[in-house]
């Protein structure tokens, strides 16, 4: 069998919105049947929570960053614990802007969507700590860079 290079091919990333959006109900079934988060599940929420606290100079992390803050605002606290562990920062850097603008659009149309309001993923939210409001959570997207509308 020939040696792999260690380079992926293709895309990391997802690709169309209903991709993202199976991925976010697969992962919030399992939440929902574990009902708790392992250490990694916990470590990838607490993560994106604090990202949207600070400023971030990397351009790969602004685009998590804003694409986080828009799940927040959009869907709310279980979205934001639920896509945490659906999609990494690769996935979100990797993935084409219409693809994300879709995405962000099936949220905010699907926002109560019983697998992720049910009270199982929102105790987990609470739990963690995740706002209920992204208001005032963070002011330092620069004007100059908006990567959804």
């Amino acid at each position: 069998m020939p040696a792999r290079s260690g380079k992926r091919t293709g895309s990391r990333g997802l690709r169309s919105d209903q991709d993202g959006w199976n991925k976010l109900l697969h992962t919030a079934k399992k939440l929902e049947a574990l009902n708790h988060l392992d250490r990694v599940q916990t470590g990838r929420v607490r993560d994106v929570v604090a990202l949207l606290k600070r400023v971030e100079s990397s351009p790969k992390r602004k685009k998590y960053k804003q694409f986080f803050y828009e799940v927040h605002s959009r869907g709310g606290p279980t979205f934001v614990l639920v896509g945490a562990n659906a999609w990494s920062q690769s996935t979100i850097v990797d993935t084409p802007q219409h693809v994300l603008k879709g995405l962000l659009s099936r949220i905010e149309r699907n926002r109560n969507q019983w697998a992720l309001a049910n009270s199982t993923i929102q105790e987990l939210a609470s739990q963690l700590n995740i706002p209920l409001s992204a208001n005032g959570m963070t002011s330092n997207f620069p004007s100059r860079v908006i990567y959804f509308d």
